[in-house]
């Protein structure tokens, strides 16, 4: 047997006896790995002078790079949201609040799972990758909600607002209320809770199938299911508890209200298109129906394949001959399989 190290060269092995090790049913596959590695200098030990035992191929390192690829996208993604969430809120607390319970969400989801005996594989994270734009999505409604009545005028403050109005730019900001700030937080956290409940509620029922799945079908897609939908879970939570208990802190001092430069233009246009829509009716529908009929003719020709090709990075060569093969042809093609 030969191999190239990191430079290239051809190294000669010599006579090899090689062998598989198969894991449990179940078991970690980079814990059954790393078991081994920790194993390969006392089964040295205990093997005759100049036999050793070394390993050649593994897939550690394809697990640890898969590993490492989600992580990375679940940061990376983690950034646009933070990117996003400041350039539409335009406001640094308001997007901070957003933003933790991101890492709240996953630390709850992970930690029921940890309960659970499930490990964080690929699948796993992969999931949480798939629903982290998910996961902001009952805070920003309840963020917004929180903008809203903190940015309207109280009773009290608008009954005396020619008083105000004299010393203040903005009289009617929420700051004015030292009383009623809390109040409004908790009346804004009632009013979305129901919305934010049922459209979660909504997209874990559209998980439920993959729990039907058997055999490899369940291997691959119900680690994923689990996940996000443990996280989506955590993620009301936190939506519904622990963001309107941070903003009666964050926000103890009222907001002023920022236009987004972005938003602005998007608001325009959004305008004029619902108000070309609503007066076109009918073209409206018509195209809807048009473009669901070609997506129904499209689907058959879209192909199925049951697990995309995986590129390991790592290339395990082995030729087998016909036994009535003689020496020297052997040993020419071993010759060629070197410069190769």
């Amino acid at each position: 047997m030969t191999r190239k190290d990191e430079d290239g060269q051809v190294e000669q092995l010599g006579e090899v006896v090689s062998g598989i090790v198969l894991k449990r049913m179940g078991a970690n596959t980079k814990a059954t790995i790393d078991g081994i590695e920790a194993r390969i200098d006392r089964i040295n030990q205990a093997l005759p002078s100049g036999v050793r035992f070394e390993p050649y191929y593994n897939q550690a390192d394809l697990v640890t790079k898969a590993v490492e690829t989600v992580t990375n996208a679940l940061l990376l993604a983690f950034v646009f949201i933070a990117i996003v969430l400041a350039l539409f809120l335009m406001n640094l607390r308001a997007t901070t609040l957003v933003l933790l319970s991101i890492p709240i969400s996953i630390g709850i989801a992970l930690m029921i799972m940890a309960w659970f005996g499930l490990s964080a594989n690929l699948m796993s994270l992969g999931g949480i990758a798939v629903a982290i734009g998910m996961l902001v999505d009952g805070s920003v409604v309840m963020v917004e909600n929180m903008f809203k009545h903190l940015t309207h005028p109280d009773a009290e403050h608008d009954a005396h607002r020619d008083e105000l109005v004299k010393n203040d730019p903005d009289p009617l900001d929420a700051s004015h209320d030292d009383h009623g700030i809390a109040l409004r937080l908790q009346e804004a956290g009632r009013e979305v809770a129901r919305p934010i409940f049922f459209a979660t509620a909504i997209i874990l029922v559209v998980f439920m199938p993959l729990f039907s799945f058997e055999g490899v079908e369940a291997k691959l897609f119900q680690p994923m299911a689990i996940s996000i939908m443990l996280a989506i879970v955590s993620a009301v939570i936190v939506a519904l508890v622990v963001v309107p208990a941070l903003a009666s802190f964050m926000f103890r001092k009222g907001i002023r209200e920022r236009e987004s430069f972005i938003l602005k233009p998007l608001e325009k246009l959004y305008r004029k298109g619902l108000d070309w829509s609503l007066n076109h009716t009918r073209s409206v529908v018509g195209a809807a129906a048009v473009l669901v009929v070609l997506a129904a003719l499209v689907v058959p020709r879209l192909g199925t394949e049951f697990v995309p090709e995986l590129e390991e990075g790592t290339i395990n060569l082995r030729v087998t001959l016909a036994p009535s093969s003689s020496l020297i042809r052997r040993l020419k093609l071993r010759q060629n399989w070197k410069r190769c």
